[in-house]
């Protein structure tokens, strides 16, 4: 058993060392640990806690298990400090602010020899910015001097300067303002902090995904980006989580499935009812392509619409909305909305419709909280082609000229038709007996026929 005099001795030291010390890396002796405004070490038996900047005259309750074991009381010059006998085994440690119920110090501590492997503790997210009305996950791993990720959990104690932990490291704020949050590992002789920053903005009312929907090929990813507003509509920067109803979604938005099909794509804002969803649809592979009519006839350039549709393995017709698809014809001409018009002189045409679309490989995904790429090197393209067959009819011949007047008639005949038919067979015979010559009795004596009688 240490004497009282060894106790306050040890206590001296570590306040001294806790003073003066910022700790994020390896340190031999006492380990002291910071995070901005709260201070822990510990040593097998004892934790050491230190508290700053805090309101003269505040309380802090110190718990372990969940049962209190001690306090701190705040000096005029802002800090407070407690010593207190800690089990040997892995703990979870409390320390409270009595006057609101925050838990600025939260999680667990095991004070033993450090493991061989350990080299360092990473926390992630390394920064985020969050509304008042919400809250932040915290994860930690252990990592070796290769920066190997350890196949086992590191004992991690979670302090905050404002705002309330749980022991796994969820962090609810309790003001707006920028925040400083350690994730700590206490062995004895070493202490290991890696701190991250977080802005607290106003509470968050809406949340916006875009973009609002997605239509993607299987294995493709796809980012999503999420906006949320305050009640007045004012833009809040945000980090929100993500979730699907399938295929696969990382911390950052990245949505994709291998699996053909539609999904519903969900932004949440942490500890809040406030979310935003997107539709996704993955398609299935186009494998038969119709042109739609499939036989016409046309005269010489004449022209027709035609359109296409998709058909899915197994006949299931499908949209191509968003595709593009290429046209052409053998003699006519045809342009990227599928018109065509026919030629002048060639009498039969094909017209085709082809689509060309990515075959994509698996991608390179790593961790839910790593970025995911694939690889463009490895993307494939398959294409798919419908015809339509054109019948030009023969051009009909077209006479050219101005066709012959037809005789006008006169009703009366015309000439000396206007005369009486014996004036006219005198007149005749006169002539004739002068010598003029028979072919004027016959000139002079046909026109006297009624018009009615010659059509006749």
């Amino acid at each position: 058993m240490k004497s009282k005099f060894q106790l306050i001795v040890r206590i001296s030291l570590i306040t001294l060392f806790t003073l003066a010390m910022v700790v994020t890396s390896t340190r031999t002796g006492v380990a002291v640990s910071q995070s901005s405004n709260v201070y822990v070490s510990c040593d097998p038996g004892y934790i050491y806690i230190m508290v700053q900047n805090q309101q003269p005259g505040e309380t802090f309750t110190v718990s372990i298990n969940g049962e209190k074991v001690g306090s701190i009381k705040v000096n005029q010059d802002g800090s407070g400090y407690t010593s207190i006998k800690a089990p040997k085994d892995q703990y979870n440690l409390t320390v409270t602010r009595d006057s609101n119920g925050d838990n600025i110090v939260n999680g667990y501590v095991h004070c033993v020899e450090k493991p061989e492997d350990f080299y360092r503790l990473d926390v992630a997210p390394h920064s985020a910015t969050i509304p008042q009305n919400g809250g932040l996950q915290y994860m930690s791993q252990g990592r070796d001097s290769e920066n190997n990720l350890l196949d086992y959990q590191i004992p991690t104690l979670w302090t905050t300067n404002y705002g309330s932990f749980t022991p796994d490291g969820y962090w609810t704020p309790s003001m707006t303002g920028d925040f400083n949050n350690c994730g700590e590992s206490h062995y004895y002789g070493y202490a290991y902090s890696a701190c991250t920053t977080v802005m607290v903005t106003d509470p968050v009312n809406s949340l916006v995904i875009d973009p609002p929907s997605g239509s993607l090929y299987p294995n493709q990813i796809h980012p999503f980006e999420a906006s949320g507003y305050d009640a007045s509509g004012n833009e809040l920067p945000l980090t929100v989580s993500w979730e699907a109803s399938g295929g696969h979604i990382n911390s950052f938005g990245q949505f994709y499935s291998s699996e053909p099909g539609d999904y519903t794509v969900t932004g949440l804002v942490p500890s809040t009812d406030v979310t935003g969803t997107v539709t996704v649809n993955v398609q299935a592979p186009i494998t038969q392509l119709d042109v739609i009519p499939p036989d016409v006839t046309l005269p010489p350039g004449g022209q027709q619409q035609f359109t296409t549709v998709g058909y899915t393995e197994g006949g299931t017709e499908t949209s191509l909305e968003g595709q593009h698809v290429y046209w052409d014809a053998t003699f006519g001409v045809v342009n990227n909305t599928g018109l065509y018009a026919a030629p002048l002189s060639k009498f039969t045409d094909t017209v085709s419709s082809t689509l060309q679309y990515p075959v994509y490989p698996p991608p390179e995904t790593g961790s839910e909280t790593s970025h995911w790429e694939f690889n463009k090197t490895e993307v494939t393209y398959q294409e798919v082609t419908g015809y339509a067959n054109v019948t030009i009819t023969s051009p009909e011949t077209v006479v050219t000229g101005e066709e012959p007047e037809e005789e006008q008639i006169p009703e009366d005949g015309g000439g000396f038709c206007v005369l009486p038919c014996w004036a006219k067979i005198g007149i005749g015979l006169g002539i004739l007996g002068l010598g003029i010559g028979g072919g004027y009795l016959t000139f002079y004596f046909c026109p006297c026929i009624c018009k009615k009688d010659r059509e006749e």
